[in-house]
């Protein structure tokens, strides 16, 4: 085991959690309208550079270029969760065309990038901030409904992927379903307590003799690293934030559904799970929802 890899990694996640509950707290009661007004901007900036990267012909795709492939699929995934923030911060002030083109133009950065996972995680996004819009409390329920069951049904639904679900990933399908096939044989063994933290970096296949390295799919690790008492853990967590979204105000409650849905798809996808980076990501996500849920 290793156990210096485990240390570091619980060290790095529990200050980047503290330095995320540090900051929505110190985040003023009220935000003003003025204020809230960045978060379209950047946003909006941001998306355009994605998009404008990708597109030929263009002075600034030329500076900037597509970048690697990690890169790109990055600043998509974080995108995909910013927009319903900035979508929410323009709704608030009924300013709805500059809403709704941010979310065209992040469309067509994302058809751009062509990761299927993370275009389903927006349309699915979009589909949970337009019905939390209409049905709240519903739509909340319907999402944390999918949620747990994904995240109970983890091992099951990854053998299944690993056998049907190659095509969603083409990029590196082959690889990613041979570690969720590898996963869901390791599980068994240890169906209580797990393997430990950082299991996947060193549990060996015994074929080929290699790592067998982090499945990227949030429900595969938490089976493999801390077995059914870490989804207890996690499926608790889970019910008392959507307990929280059903509390919050009007503007919080499509915002963070938007979030919440767009994160588990790709938690789920197997394009994140639970590494320092995502759940940094997740955690600007997160500061940026609470900062526009305060509007008044």
């Amino acid at each position: 085991p290793r156990f210096d890899a485990a240390a570091d990694r619980r060290l790095a996640l529990t200050a980047t959690l503290a330095l995320i509950l540090a900051t929505v707290a110190a985040l003023p009661e009220k935000t003003r309208p003025s204020d809230a007004n960045l978060a379209p901007i950047g946003v909006a900036i941001a998306t355009i550079t994605l998009a404008a990267s990708f597109l030929p012909g263009l002075p600034l795709g030329d500076v900037i270029g597509p970048g690697s492939a990690t890169e790109t699929q990055r600043a998509a995934m974080l995108l995909v969760m910013l927009v319903w923030p900035a979508t929410a911060a323009l709704l608030a002030r009924n300013r709805l065309w500059p809403a709704w083109a941010i979310a065209a133009v992040l469309a067509l950065a994302l058809w751009l990038v062509r990761d299927l996972v993370v275009m389903a995680a927006f349309v699915l996004s979009g589909a949970a901030f337009l019905g939390a819009l209409w049905r709240p409390i519903l739509t909340i329920r319907i999402a944390g409904a999918l949620a747990l069951a994904f995240l109970l049904l983890a091992p099951g639904l990854g053998w299944l992927m690993s056998v049907y679900g190659g095509f969603l990933i083409p990029r590196q399908g082959d690889e990613t379903v041979a570690v969720w096939r590898d996963v869901t044989h390791a599980i068994p063994s240890r169906p209580g307590l797990g393997w430990g933290v950082e299991a996947s970096a060193s549990l060996v296949r015994t074929i080929s003799n290699t790592p067998l390295g982090s499945p990227r799919n949030a429900g595969l690790q938490l089976w493999l690293e801390l077995g059914a008492v870490g989804v207890v853990l996690a499926t608790i967590a889970i019910i008392v934030g959507l307990r929280a979204i059903e509390r919050s105000s009007l503007i919080l409650r499509p915002t963070a559904s938007a979030g919440f849905v767009a994160a588990a798809t790709m938690m789920c996808g197997g394009r994140a799970a639970w590494s320092v980076a995502w759940v940094t990501a997740i955690g600007l996500a997160v500061i940026l929802t609470a900062f526009v849920g305060r509007i008044r």
